[in-house]
């Protein structure tokens, strides 16, 4: 017979108080046999009766059938399935076959259907969308019934019975029936196809034959396609609603049928069978079935008879009697009490209980000796009763202290155990540990390995099946549902949890107990799996009934990167995991010393006050389950497995913060690392690191101190902690730095940590690699701390060439704490340096060229293991050196540059290289000049500025068009001065009388003034500051701008210069009749000017006034008297 789970229900009270003040309905049941209940609604000691049969009738019950009624050609019956996830108001459909176009014009219909299918049938393929958003789109489009059509191609006979991710759907009040794919290509060939889908009574779900009390026949079970469970091929459905609450007993006994029976309740639709129990062959005298059940007045139940073992017919009855005694068994565990010589006994009462003198007392045994004394007593099911145990004699004195989270008044003063049967059948309750809610821990004579409450790894589950564990609940809102046992991923074994869904349907909830854990030490474990790009979150709640607080929160965010909040809104710390492999999640909880701690892959991330909430202070100090929830609009989808729930032993002192032993500086001895729970950081694989033993020192002064287990002859590996135990810092860490002893391995720890006056500090040594006790040393250094040993003194350096000589024992190293190569942090010495740079730019930092094996890191943010912020690292980049390059600065921001000797402790010089911000500037030279004048020199031309310390910058003319371009890079909002060079060594010299004054400074070089964006300058003239179009002049423009007088002339003749721009190279000159310059002046660069020619000394006559600049020329003849 399989049990139901429990499921409570308001009602009256009928169940009425044990005791006087017994007054309120039990909201824990710590028992896990129960069959479903609901109080009864008056106050009868006996609510019901037997009730004498009622009626008697035969039932003979037709398969369904899908029968294809025309053409001929595919008329005929044809195997078929159902849809469990709607709930028809009819049951059957007739009418004609329309295969359906959606409005992406796919026969699909995963959108609105837009034809109108009133009277029709719809035919539909599967694929692409749930099978529930088909029917209801056939449905809004009138269609009396679906086909719908298998895909499986690699089946093409299979059919099947469906079932939708959304569960019922009870809007959708049209049948489906469901057709293989070959079936289906068949008859969507031919045209004016009719279809008829038959569900006669009792066939079915939805057609089943409504009966009472009484004696009902079945002439037979008919075989069909569509049966609902597995090893049958037709079933019978009969629907029962008792018109009282009771005991149900339905029986073929008698009959000469082998059958099967199924007894279940339905809410909305098949799908959802609820509470299901069957029997075969148990009737003592043949094969029949029988099955008791509690029902309660009104609800709706269905029989089933399906032909598992035989389709022959038989006969059955119905009754429905009261609620019988049953036999409890009471259990409580006396391991950590001293029995009394009068031995233990129960103290029973139950309704209308108003005296002492009228509860029952009855002894208890041992029989076993095992310390937990039972006894049986009777409770009729559906009363309740309220017990206590007593060690001793009769006694008030004698009776446990229940606490108020498992107890309720009793009306004398004392709590009582409630407990309301709900079961038709022999009840045991688990042991329970005198006066205690929970069971007695099961051996605590050490504390090397935790005691379990609890453990599940999903390999006793069904696989597709949601798990099945008393521990595990659902979140208590409307259709939320557990997620399913999954065998895509295991951390071990097979199976594990899958939890995804869409916030509104998958939420489980993992307790804790059996109740609120309010006092204890507990270890909550277990091991996730998050795929790449898939987020994941679950929090932990403060009571075993969720929502009443969050404990704290706790989000993975897709890129391997993770916020724990607790205790304000904002994260209280950042954590990384490993995606796509499995991880472990290890959390530590002190209720009475409200502490609680959690581990994520090996790492301690937080610690916090048990009394914070997710987002705030000073709250609930208790502990109650974990809750993994598939957030909406997130890609949610992780594996939960081995999930663990163990007691540890209450914390000794200085194995936990919360009881670290106070030292001083001097020689200390640390016991034997033999305690589970106390480590901050450990290997996931066997545990190792999760003992510690625990040491807090209050500084005296500033300075630093040395912890030191060199010569030890240990093992060992130390964490230094600041802060308190709600609110720890790591601030130093070490596992190999010294001998264990003279000429041993270097395995003993030595680390250096900056204090401050009246701070207190913990250190911890944990069972990384042993568990043997040691003497280590405590040392204060007070003062100033030395330069360059630690982040906090390290060396300020400028730009340039610096050597490190030594390491101080100071490491951050990135902090990489683990046990492993790449764990840098603990086997590391540290030289520290700082730059500030003045403004922002790049900063470039090597070791190349040394023989010492290097590793770099460089850092931001303020000193500290987990307050430093690394942002570049090298360790060969540059053979066996370490080079990074153009790091981006700012200016005023110091920069913490780190050098350790992981691989090698020989010191070494490195650079420390910035660059303040550039800009591109496209320089542009013309030299049409030097061209035209052939004075263009064959090496090229050239570009030398400030920005190259004045050495040649190459230009080049790649179209020919003479303007040589060459790009420079510019400290940003700065200015630069240069000059073009006609060859390597053909500095210009800058005529500055034409245009503004482009120089500046004794070389009257170039300037040019730059922002933050790239520019391109136009192009000028080659030793001039305009372009070369403005230097020279068209025949034009300077046949206009000349002027002589007078003419004829005979001292002096004035040449007047107006031009509308700069010509440069002129020259004047007179020409006499033979072609001869009799007169010549160079004029250079000019636009405007009077030029007086002496002509005295020429003979008169008639000569030609000729006025050139490069290519042009004015010529006017002029007389000489």
């Amino acid at each position: 017979m399989v049990s139901a789970p429990l499921k409570i229900n308001s009602g009256a009270c009928r169940p009425c108080p044990v005791f006087p003040l017994f007054n309120r309905l039990l909201t824990f049941i710590p028992f896990t046999q129960f069959n479903t209940f609901r109080m009864k609604k008056t106050y009868m000691n006996k609510l019901l009766a037997l009730v004498a049969v009622m009626a008697f009738a035969m039932t003979s019950v037709q398969a369904q059938s899908f029968t294809v009624d025309a053409p001929a050609s595919v008329a005929g019956s044809y195997n078929h399935g159902i849809a469990v996830f709607t709930n028809p108001s009819a049951t059957g459909f007739s009418g004609p076959l329309v295969v359906v176009s959606d409005a992406d014009g796919l026969s699909t219909a995963c959108v609105e259907i837009t034809d109108d299918l009133s009277g029709s049938v719809a035919l539909i393929d599967r694929g692409a969308c749930g099978f529930d958003a088909k029917v209801a789109n056939a449905q809004a489009a009138g269609a009396v019934g679906v086909v719908l059509c298998n895909n499986d191609q690699a089946a093409p006979d299979a059919v099947l019975n469906l079932a939708s991710g959304a569960g019922c759907r009870p809007d959708i009040t049209i049948p489906t029936a469901v057709l293989s794919y070959n079936d289906c290509q068949t008859i969507r060939m031919e045209t004016g196809v009719t279809v008829t889908y038959d569900v006669p009574a009792g066939s079915t779900f939805e057609s089943a034959i409504e009966i009472g009390e009484g004696t009902f026949t079945v002439d037979e079970i008919p075989m069909d396609s569509s049966n609902t469970f597995v090893g049958a091929t037709g079933e019978v459905w009969y629907k029962y609603t008792p018109s009282a609450t009771g005991v149900v007993t339905v029986s073929s006994c008698g009959s000469a049928a082998a059958t099967r029976l199924l007894f279940n309740s339905v809410t909305d639709c098949r799908a959802t069978l609820t509470n299901l129990i069957f029997d075969q062959g148990s009737c003592p005298d043949d094969a029949g079935s029988t099955l008791d059940w509690l029902v309660f007045e009104g609800e709706d139940y269905y029989i089933i008879w399906d032909d598992a073992n035989s389709s022959e017919g038989f006969d059955f009855t119905v009754s429905l009697g009261d609620p019988e005694p049953v036999d409890v068994t009471l259990n409580v565990d006396m391991q950590n009490e001293t029995v009394a010589a009068e031995g233990v006994s129960v103290v029973v009462g139950g309704p209308g209980v108003s005296d002492l003198n009228d509860v029952t007392i009855q002894a208890m045994s041992d029989d076993d000796g095992d310390g937990i004394y039972s006894t049986t007593i009777q409770v009729t099911t559906l009363d309740t009763i309220g017990y206590a145990f007593v060690n001793g004699g009769v006694d008030p004195a004698n009776l446990e202290v229940v606490p108020d989270s498992c107890g309720v008044p009793s009306g004398f003063d004392f709590n009582v155990r409630p407990f309301i049967n709900t079961s038709i059948f022999p009840v045991e309750l688990d042991p329970v540990c005198f006066g205690a809610c929970e069971a007695c821990p099961l051996d605590m004579a050490t504390c090397d390995e935790p005691t379990i409450i609890w453990t599940e790894d999903f390999e006793a589950q069904t696989v597709g099946a949601p798990p099945v564990n008393n521990f595990i609940i659902p979140w208590p809102a409307a259709g939320i549902i557990l997620g399913d046992v999954s065998s895509d991923q295991a951390a071990s074994g097979s199976n594990s949890h899958l939890i995804t869904g869409d916030g509104t349907d998958v939420d489980p909830v993992y307790l804790l107990s059996n109740q609120t854990l309010t006092s204890g030490h507990y270890l909550v474990s277990w091991n996730m799996y998050i795929p790449a790009d898939s987020t994941a979150y679950f929090n932990f709640q403060k009571d075993a009934t969720p929502a009443v607080e969050w404990a704290v929160e706790v989000f993975f965010n897709g890129d391997g990167t993770g916020d724990l909040n607790a205790g304000a809104a904002d994260p209280r710390a950042n954590f990384t995991y490993p995606q796509d492999e499995w991880f472990s999640i290890v959390t530590v909880i002190d209720v009475d010393n409200d502490l609680i701690r959690m581990h994520i892959d090996g790492q301690w991330v937080s610690s916090w006050p048990l009394n914070f909430d997710a987002s705030s202070t000073g709250n609930l100090q208790s502990i109650g389950a974990v809750n993994y929830y598939p957030r909406p609009n997130e890609p949610d989808f992780w594996y939960v497995d081995d999930f663990t729930v163990a007691v540890l032993p209450t914390p000794d002192d200085g194995l936990y913060c919360q009881t670290a032993t106070a030292v001083e500086p001097g020689v200390i001895t640390a016991g034997e690392l033999d305690c589970f729970g106390g480590g901050l950081f450990y290997d996931p694989g066997d545990g190792a690191g999760l003992q510690a033993r625990w040491f807090s020192y209050t500084a005296t002064a500033d300075g630093y101190i040395s912890v030191s287990s060199c010569g030890g002859g240990v093992d060992t590996r130390a964490w230094i902690l600041a802060g308190d135990c709600g609110d720890l810092t790591p601030v130093g860490i070490n596992d190999d730095r010294c001998e264990l002893a003279a000429g041993a391995s270097a395995w003993a720890s030595y680390r250096e940590v900056p204090v401050t006056s009246g701070e207190t500090y913990y250190i911890v040594w944990d069972d990384t690699w042993e568990a043997s006790g040691f003497d280590w040393e405590l040392t204060l250094n007070e003062g100033d701390l030395p330069v360059g040993d630690f982040c906090e003194s390290a060396e300020a350096v400028d730009p340039g060439t610096h050597t490190v000589d030594e390491f101080g024992e100071a490491s951050v190293g990135g902090f990489r704490p683990g046990f492993f190569t790449s764990s840098t942090t603990p086997y590391s010495g540290g030289a520290w340096y700082s730059f500030t740079p003045e403004s922002d730019g790049t900063m470039s930092i090597n070791s190349c060229g040394t023989d010492a094996d290097t590793w770099l890191f460089v850092y931001t943010g303020d000193c500290g293991l987990q307050s430093l912020e690394l942002i570049a690292e090298s360790d060969d980049d540059c053979i066996i050196a370490s080079s990074v390059e153009d790091i981006e600065v700012t200016a005023g921001t110091t920069y913490y540059i780190e050098w350790i000797d992981r691989n090698d402790a020989a010191g070494f010089d490195w650079e420390l290289i910035f660059n303040p911000p550039t800009v591109n500037v496209q320089m542009a030279v013309d030299v049409s000049l030097l061209v035209e004048a052939g004075e263009l020199s064959p090496d090229g031309v050239f570009l030398a500025g400030s920005f190259s310390d004045f050495n040649n910058v190459e230009m080049s003319d790649l179209d020919g068009d003479n303007i040589y371009t060459v790009t420079v890079q510019i400290p940003e909002n700065s200015t630069a001065t240069y000059k073009f060079k006609n060859g390597p060594d053909g500095w210009e010299n800058i005529d500055t009388s034409i245009g503004d004054d482009c120089t500046t400074g004794d070389f009257n070089d170039r300037f040019v003034e730059v922002g933050t964006m790239n520019i391109p300058l136009d192009p000028v003239c080659f030793g001039y500051c305009v372009s070369c179009q403005t230097v020279d002049v068209s025949d034009v423009a300077l046949e206009q701008g000349v002027s002589v007088f007078p003419n004829p002339a005979k001292d002096v003749l004035n040449v007047q210069i107006e031009l509308p721009e700069v010509a440069s190279r002129l020259n004047i000159r007179l020409v006499n009749a033979l072609g001869q310059v009799v007169l010549s002046r160079d004029l250079g660069t000019l636009q405007s000017d009077n030029i007086e020619l002496d002509v005295r000394n020429l003979a008169a006559g008639t000569y030609m006034l000729q006025v050139v600049d490069g290519q042009a020329q004015f010529t006017q003849s002029v007389v000489i008297k």
